[in-house]
């Protein structure tokens, strides 16, 4: 099974300052780039409603990076990016693919490849690599292990990269060298977002089935990579790609197929939909495979499990991304957040942050949240304690979206559970909130 090949884009732009982030669940299908289709990359959005989309493949040319279909270097399709993010959506850069190989099989330094993994996001504008492993590529451990050590001084230096892998999947889930790439990865620090599996070719049966199979089986085997998480947040860290209508081993998926898996990915909280292939497989169908698949884009981050710990009574530290969110979504493309991220409030009123606080006793509590708005105007909330509004605040520009500051306003709280819910009021949403604290 295997994923065919692709060239892809550039501009500067810090990873930083991505034009676009995701969604906690979305559509991001393939596009094998070319000159000839890279400008159509506008049209598709505005088709088919995707907003995203999976650039595939970065392979190396010793240590330098080009891109399969054409060999293009870094720099091409800098325009036709910029337009796609001018106009709301976002790329995900892949590297790798089946036959060309890997930046780690062709660079031993490990630091000219975090260069080059750095560069390839500035690039491009976008916070999201993603790492496509697969045949000799995978077997290479020389070449995993340099990989991991590049991605993790990467995102130790810049915390808003976020780094996939895609792979491949039998019907009972990942086979055991993938498993032990990953672990690779893992125990060399690298923060893995997102496994997306390769749902395709499987030789015999069907594919919608074994896609469901995998995807259960692969869930499964999430928890021991991430052990603490949910089973929804495991879920929100699988996606899933097939390949549209006609699979390489003659086997179909066809669109009924596809509105089957995007229900059960819905029902379970999939992260990521994709499919091979937008230029050649999608356009000549009306962009049927994306119209479908595009029905996930949206949602917000699984809650966390509950805890385990008896919360605080009195004060206490509670981080955003921890909390219950209603159209917004955990980020890292800003430094200096607390914690593992923060919140980034979709542009509408009504998204909104709630953190529950327990007390051991009635009274007035100062309540003070770090936030950041690089905005030139205010982000208006109303501050709603156990279901009433009590208060709001502006939460005032701060200069940039690097840039942190704290309000604090005083609320009543009863004795025993709580809820503080952080809502905006208007259009632009909320601020980038970091934190609450209590007391």
């Amino acid at each position: 099974m295997a994923l065919p090949a692709g060239a892809i884009i550039g501009f500067n732009l810090t990873a930083a300052n991505a034009a676009t982030g995701f969604p906690a669940h979305y559509a991001a299908p393939y596009l094998q780039i070319t000159g000839s289709d890279a400008g159509q990359m506008s049209a598709d959005m505005k088709a088919s409603g995707t907003k995203f989309y999976t650039l595939a493949f970065i392979i190396p040319h010793g240590c330098t990076p080009i891109w399969e279909d054409g060999g293009n270097g870094l720099g091409a399709f800098v325009g036709q990016v910029r337009s796609l993010q001018n106009a709301g959506g976002q790329v995900i850069v892949s590297n790798g693919g089946a036959s060309g190989g890997e930046m780690a099989t062709g660079c031993s330094n490990i630091s000219t490849l975090t260069s080059v993994y750095r560069s390839e996001a500035t690039t491009y504008g976008t916070n999201r690599l993603d790492f496509d492993i697969e045949g000799g590529t995978l077997g290479n451990s020389g070449a995993n292990d340099r990989r991991a050590k590049a991605l993790a001084a990467l995102q130790k230096s810049d915390p808003s990269i976020q780094v996939d892998f895609t792979v491949a999947v039998d019907p009972g889930g990942m086979p055991g060298d993938v498993m032990g790439m990953l672990r690779n990865a893992v125990s060399n620090g690298v923060k893995i977002n997102l496994v997306n599996i390769m749902t395709m070719d499987f030789g015999s049966g069907s594919n919608l089935n074994n896609g469901i199979s995998a995807s259960k089986g692969a869930h499964n085997q999430l928890a021991s990579l991430f052990p603490g998480l949910s089973s929804a947040q495991l879920w929100g860290k699988l996606g899933a790609t097939f390949i549209a209508g006609r699979n390489d081993d003659g086997t179909p998926f066809s669109t009924s197929d596809a509105q089957k898996f995007e229900t059960f990915a819905a029902q379970n909280g999939m992260g990521e939909l994709s499919f091979w292939e937008l230029q050649d497989y999608d356009r000549p169908a009306g962009y049927a495979y994306s119209k479908i698949f595009n029905k996930i884009t949206g949602g917000s981050t699984p809650p966390p499990p509950p805890p385990t710990t008896t919360p605080p009574t009195g004060g206490g530290h509670f981080e955003a991304e921890k909390a219950a969110l209603t159209n917004a979504v955990v980020a890292t493309n800003h430094p200096g957040f607390t914690g593992t991220g923060f919140v980034d409030y979709a542009a509408a009123a009504g998204s909104a942050v709630q953190f529950s606080v327990s007390r051991s006793s009635a009274g007035s509590v100062k309540l003070t949240f770090r936030y950041a708005n690089g905005s030139t105007t205010n982000r208006p909330t109303s501050i709603i304690v156990n279901g009433a509004t009590v208060t709001s605040i502006p939460f005032g520009t701060t200069g940039t979206w690097d840039t942190w500051k704290t309000v604090s306003v005083t609320v009543s709280l009863k004795s025993g559970a709580n809820t503080v819910r952080v809502q905006a009021t208007s259009a632009p949403g909320g601020p980038n909130l970091d934190s609450l604290d209590v007391g």
